[in-house]
């Protein structure tokens, strides 16, 4: 992936890492960076929304398959967690629809499971967190381009329960000492996205359609703007973050929230037209059609990542039309997984 062909910050000592979520989209990009800088990492994951093949096989790695919403489960596996250096936190119960229709366990996982992180570090005195935030905080009627500082709007209960770990963390680090970051992303995509359910994110969910033969569908008059992000910007954001934390300047970012998004958005009809582009030397047609609008969905989102540049010195290297071309020639490599319905 072109995220391990990025500069390779200055964590060269072998440390140990727990990595929350760590079978999922984002997390197990993550876990294969810190492995190719030479880590051991210690995967929390009970698979509920991340699978087993995307951990990597490798000798620093250890898989440990445990609800962090459970603590008297969760509070049995102190021994993976001692001598970690950080954690990265990424568990979470996902996305914005499935959280209106089921929000208590949308608040056992987010809530519940952050407070049990964080306690747990505590125990086994843990240093360092670095918390994925969501920017669905800001809702309908923020500023744009949003700032870490505007008030919330938090309108779907994924959204309060996001914010309500975030301020978890800076608690946890006024009263007890564990530095924080929190890193709010912006609509996150690349390989490994999920391309199932009727909530997927659209970028694969597009492609998933068009090779599938299928509908493209898109919610509401598509003009909605989104700041695409490629998770392996996401991913160097998290490493310079825990990179911080762990080094002398750790007080500069501690408690600190940064935007992690490009800071250019693009409509939802401007994705499938991409996506259309990208297919149509292949033998793939594909028709869109519009269905009906969902409630609790921003209609434009896109972040002012200054923050992020400058305290974390990252910035956003990798342009949609870049991540997109791989996207396109990673699902049509494996069209007939998809088509299968066996690529997750």
């Amino acid at each position: 992936m072109m995220y391990l062909e990025m500069e390779k910050l200055n964590m060269s000592k072998k440390k140990k890492f727990v990595v929350t979520g760590g079978a999922g989209f984002i997390g197990s990009h993550l876990v294969t960076r810190l492995l190719a800088e030479g880590h051991e990492v210690v995967v929390i994951d009970n698979l509920y929304a991340g699978f087993k093949e995307f951990i990597p096989e490798h000798e620093n790695v250890i898989h440990v398959n445990v609800d962090i919403s459970n603590w008297p489960e969760l509070s049995k596996k102190f021994s993976y967690f001692k001598g970690a250096e950080g954690i990265f936190h990424l568990a979470a119960c996902a996305r914005i629809q499935p959280s209106i229709h089921d929000p208590n366990i949308t608040n056992d996982y987010n809530v519940t499971g952050t407070l049990n992180i964080l306690q747990l570090m505590r125990m086994c005195g843990v240093p360092n967190i670095v918390y994925s935030g969501s920017s669905s905080y800001y809702g309908n009627g923020a500023s744009v381009p949003c700032h870490e500082d505007d008030p919330g709007n938090p309108e779907t209960p994924y959204a309060v329960t996001k914010h309500m770990g975030e301020e978890y963390c800076q608690t946890w680090s006024k009263l007890y000492g564990i530095k924080s970051a929190v890193l709010r992303y912006f609509n996150v995509y690349g390989r490994r996205s999920p391309l199932v359910g009727l909530y997927a994110p659209v970028v694969g969910l597009f492609f998933r359609q068009a090779i599938r033969k299928e509908d493209v569908t898109i919610v509401g008059d598509g003009e909605q703007r989104r700041d695409f992000t490629h998770v392996g910007d996401v991913v160097d954001a998290n490493i310079r973050a825990m990179n911080l934390l762990s080094g002398p300047s750790w007080d500069e970012i501690n408690g600190e929230v940064f935007n992690i998004g490009t800071g250019v958005n693009h409509s939802i009809n401007e994705i499938a037209q991409m996506v259309q582009a990208k297919l149509k030397n292949n033998n793939v047609n594909t028709k869109i059609v519009y269905v009906s609008q969902r409630s609790g969905e921003a209609r434009e989102t896109l972040a002012n990542n200054k923050k992020a540049k400058k305290l974390l010195k990252w910035k956003p290297t990798i342009d949609l039309e870049e991540g997109v071309t791989d996207l396109a020639s990673y699902y049509l490599n494996n069209a007939d997984k998809i088509k299968k319905g066996v690529l997750k």
